[in-house]
């Protein structure tokens, strides 16, 4: 088991002290090879729950996709994307990655306008209030990442920047909060301000 590790990042709300109730600890374990995935994990589901009912989210992914770019399993990040997360992430065990070794990390635009389209895809079902609000501020870190706004992905750092009445810091509330506070027409004005956003966002990059 030791053998196929190469690395252990930790990342999200507990690396960052913003634990609530309802938080995952995230973790990623990078392994070298493609077929070193699978074996991860298994190991990683067999571990669901920690002491004190916190759940564990872990996933692996490979050396080899990070330096050829091919997705090894469906439904995760792409290796250019998950490149340039890892910058964010917490090295807990293990060797740090060489990046100029990897391929090109993705480009803020393109990863802000792919989780806008991703929400409004699923505008008209039925969904979880905390994890609308979660993703929205994943909106908001990559739209300062586009901009050039130097701020951590980090849920406090949004109530820094935004005034409490704003829709981004109430966000946060609902987060913070695990649903038990939302304020009127939350979803609504959500939806509506990611429409307003990707067309914004299309008039600036076809210019």
């Amino acid at each position: 088991m030791y053998k196929q590790k190469r690395s252990i990042f930790g990342h999200g709300t507990f690396v960052r002290r913003e634990y609530v109730k309802h938080s995952d600890i995230d973790i990623t374990v990078i392994v070298y090879t493609n077929k070193d995935i699978p074996v991860i994990d298994a190991f990683c589901r067999s571990y669901k729950q920690l002491s004190g009912g916190a759940c564990l989210s872990a996933k692996a992914r490979s050396l080899e996709e990070l330096k050829t770019g091919a997705l090894a399993v469906k439904n995760k990040p792409g290796p250019k994307k998950l490149i340039r997360l890892l910058k964010t992430y917490e090295l807990i065990w293990g060797k740090p990655l060489i990046y100029d070794e990897l391929i090109s990390p993705s480009k803020p635009i393109n990863d802000l306008k792919g989780l806008i389209t991703f929400i409004l895809s699923h505008e008209n079902e039925k969904r979880n209030i905390v994890d609308l609000a979660k993703l929205y501020c994943w909106v908001i870190w990559f739209d300062n990442e586009y901009r050039g706004i130097k701020q951590p992905f980090s849920y406090q750092a949004i109530k820094k920047q935004y005034p409490p009445q704003s829709l981004q810091y109430q966000a946060v509330l609902v987060w913070e909060t695990s649903g038990e506070y939302v304020p009127k027409d939350f979803e609504q004005k959500v939806f509506a301000d990611l429409r307003k956003q990707m067309v914004e966002l299309s008039e600036e990059t076809s210019r």
